[in-house]
């Protein structure tokens, strides 16, 4: 495995191990998206889908 390849891998076995047991993301607060955020982007998406079909 190259280096960048171990380098990538041991990066994600960090990442999962900061996961919560909760399931919640290990993001940082302001790097999450607000749940009016989350809602407009789902919005968007289901008239994208309705417009598609």
């Amino acid at each position: 495995m190259p280096s960048s390849d171990a380098q990538l891998l041991a990066t994600l076995r960090d990442l999962v191990a900061k996961q919560p047991a909760t399931g919640r993301s290990a993001l940082p607060d302001q790097q999450r998206i607000t749940t009016k955020s989350h809602e407009t982007v789902v919005r968007a998406l289901r008239d994208a889908n309705r417009k598609l079909q």
